[in-house]
């Protein structure tokens, strides 16, 4: 999980308007597939080359993969007798998937609020979708409204999941009602920190 998110966070140094030459343009090429770049996806395949419905492609990635998990749980739990919580195995499994891949999530929810400026001040256009002109009308419009909801129903919440398991985290280990369980459903964010340094989990989102 560590590597896989110093190799997204290595890998925003491509998003940057600069020429990289070989091999720093090929070694990008291959740290998008490890970051899980959305693009390597070619949702522009399947729904043309339509640049809201791209972003709301790659928006419901992380919402489908997380309802996917929720229904295996519950159907592993129902089918096969499995042992354990539903609702803690869930929490564990989703937040870990959104652990390791956060970093890709948030950029691409931030890429309609990403632009840069057109050579003598002629305008601005989105770094990810040059075509774009970041004036807020049409489909920049569009796509920071879709970018809006994706912060809201998404980020927002995992954060504040975050947060909230970080901050309780001391009062349910002292309790023997809670701990136990309080790890599992959280396991994702402390099993690979010393418990005195339970709060780096949040940190290196």
């Amino acid at each position: 999980g560590l590597t896989v998110t110093a190799i997204q966070t290595l890998n925003i140094l491509s998003s940057l308007a600069v020429g990289w030459q070989e091999p720093v343009k090929t070694m990008f090429k291959g740290l998008a597939i490890a970051a899980f770049n959305p693009e390597l996806l070619q949702v522009e395949c399947t729904v043309g080359n339509n640049s809201v419905v791209n972003l709301i492609m790659r928006q419901i990635i992380a919402p489908a993969a997380s309802v996917y998990i929720c229904l295996v749980v519950v159907g592993r739990k129902l089918i096969l007798k499995h042992d354990g919580e539903a609702l803690v195995e869930m929490i564990n499994a989703v937040g870990g998937v959104f652990q390791v891949f956060f970093v890709a999530i948030f950029l691409n929810t931030l890429a309609p609020f990403i632009c840069y400026s057109h050579p003598g001040d002629n305008g601005r256009s989105m770094s990810s979708e040059p075509a774009v002109l970041c004036n807020n009308e049409g489909d920049h419009a569009a796509m920071v409204a879709v970018s809006s909801v994706a912060l809201v129903i998404v980020i927002l919440p995992y954060l504040s999941l975050i947060l909230f398991a970080t901050v309780r985290y001391q009062y349910a280990i002292n309790r023997p009602d809670s701990s136990a369980r309080h790890l599992k459903m959280f396991r994702f964010l402390f099993f690979r920190y010393q418990p005195k340094c339970y709060w780096y989990g949040g940190v290196t989102l």
